[in-house]
This record gives C-alpha cells, structure tokens and sequence, in this order.
C-alpha cells in the first residue's frame, strides 16, 4: 500500500503542486461553523469561576497551613520539644510532682545506711539514681 502512494505522488506531482486553497471557501465554512455551533465561550464563565474557587480554596490551605507550621516552630513549649505530664494535663502535672518528692524523701531516709557499706543498699541507691534520671522533666 505504501508504494502505491509514494507511487501516485511522484506521479502526481506537478498536479498536485500547483492547486492552490480556495481561501474564501475556506472562510464561509469556518464562518457557518462558527455562528452554527452553540459557543463554548458562552459556557466558559461559569468553567472560570469553578477555577478560581478551587484556586481560592487551595491558597487558603496553604496559607492556612503555613500559618499552623510557623506557630507551631515559634510557640514550642519547651526548647527540644519535649511534652511533659503538667503540660498534658494539671492534674498529671501534679502527681508528677507528688512523686518526684518521695523519690527525694526515700532518697534522704536510705543516705542514713549509706555507711554500712551493705550490698543491697548500694543497689538501691543506684536505682533510685536511676529513677531519678529517667522521671527528671529534662529528660524527656
């Protein structure tokens, strides 16, 4: 198939190159299309108002979004972040605090024995150390 037609345009042309378009047939079909069809432009407003609201809609998010990462960077509670118990909730907050005392106070009550140089005191002073450590608010 390809042959014949490569064959027909090498026949063809000197015909086919001096044809010219009629231009003002051309030009009346184009017109009777144009006036004929019902017109997109016609519908494209309300096209173009659905864009800008979802265009709207989108910057607000961002903005919106934006907003909620800045606040969060700049009003952090504590420096590295961290959430303690009172920040949770007051009353957390406050058995915290309960507990923290008693750890000091069993702490003061074993610092007597410390000088009778017993095994399980020793041990015991190390875990209360590390209770310590861990329950501390810098720590977290």
């Amino acid at each position: 198939m390809r042959v014949k037609f490569e064959k027909y345009i090498a026949e063809q042309r000197k015909n086919l190159d001096v044809e010219s378009p009629d231009d003002d047939a051309i030009w009346n079909e184009i017109l009777r299309k144009f006036h004929t069809e019902p017109s997109r432009i016609k519908k494209l407003p309300g096209k173009i108002r659905l864009i800008r609201i979802r265009n709207i809609a989108a910057a607000a998010v961002i903005i919106f979004s934006l907003g909620y990462i800045v606040n969060d960077i700049i009003n952090r509670e504590e420096p590295n972040g961290a959430v303690t118990l009172s920040s949770i909730d007051s009353r957390l907050g406050f058995r915290e605090q309960e507990y923290m005392e008693l750890i000091r106070l069993k702490t003061e009550e074993v610092r007597s024995f410390a000088g009778s140089g017993d095994k399980v005191i020793s041990e015991l002073f190390e875990e209360i150390k590390t209770l310590f450590l861990f329950s501390s608010p810098q720590n977290y």
